[in-house]
């Protein structure tokens, strides 16, 4: 049964199953850059979200792309910095404190270009904005920008989250473009399966196998997954462990240097 708890950057829904009975039958599925990001963006967290939920897996949310208004002069990232250089270009963030919004903040301080965050609830009314031309450029995942891109209402400058893939064919990745600060590859997004502290061991294998097999054996999820660009196997166990050791440090401290706050 799924029970959707918004608010909070996801910490309503976190603290009800980090209150929860630790017997693998209530559990959260987040992004995990709210998890990292909490302790930093919300005054009084009710979690630490490091210390009371129990990671099982990571699922992968698919290639990210960064795109611009069809009637933007620019149509690949080098002419997107030339131009920004040369005068401001808005920059749609489909939510505050998001892995894109510190990647603009970075990708500023490397190039010097005049990248102006606009601000909004959710993917959707961003890019609204970008197809009537009311905004320059923006990201998402490859499903939620596919029916602009599609439709030739929105131009792909760059991968800026997972490998390059045959759905954008010359589409550059950060790599690519010579950009090899670590920051872009610690701030990559994904959703991430928890429990409460305390899940004993052989539960924790137990569901991680599980996913493992629906990315394996599911129609259904294959689909999504092919939807979405996502190649890679799901992390668990000691890789997960690894990739939260790397990535949140790095969300926490960009949105320290951003400033960014919501409580």
């Amino acid at each position: 049964m799924v029970e959707n708890k918004p608010g909070g950057i996801g910490m309503i829904a976190a603290e009800a199953v980090a209150r929860a009975r630790p017997d693998g039958y209530t559990l959260l599925c987040t992004l995990h850059s709210q998890l990292a990001q909490a302790p930093v963006l919300l005054k009084k967290p009710p979690i630490d979200p490091s210390r009371d939920l129990a990671p099982v897996a990571s699922i992968s949310t698919g290639v990210g792309v960064m795109v611009a208004t069809k009637g933007l002069p620019a149509s690949t990232f080098k002419e997107l910095i030339a131009l920004a250089r040369k005068r401001p270009v808005s920059v749609g963030n489909y939510g505050i404190g998001s892995g894109w919004q510190l990647m603009v903040a970075q990708l500023k301080k490397l190039t010097g270009a005049q990248l102006d965050i606009i601000n909004y609830k959710g993917t959707g009314a961003m890019i609204g904005d970008l197809l009537a031309g009311h905004i320059d450029i923006g990201a998402g995942s490859l499903l939620g920008m596919s029916g602009g891109l599609a439709s030739g209402g929105l131009k792909p400058l760059l991968v800026i989250s997972g490998p390059r893939t045959e759905k954008l064919p010359g589409v550059p990745t950060w790599a690519d473009e010579g950009i090899t600060d670590p920051i872009f590859g610690n701030l990559a997004e994904c959703n991430m399966l928890l429990g409460p502290a305390g899940l004993p061991p052989g539960i924790i294998t137990s569901l991680a196998t599980l996913v493992r097999q629906s990315v394996a054996e599911s129609e259904a999820v294959r689909n999504v997954r092919d939807q979405l660009g996502s190649q890679d196997t799901p992390l668990t166990g000691e890789a997960l462990q690894q990739f939260i050791a790397r990535t949140w440090p790095t969300y926490q401290a960009m949105t320290k240097t951003v400033g960014l706050k919501i409580q």
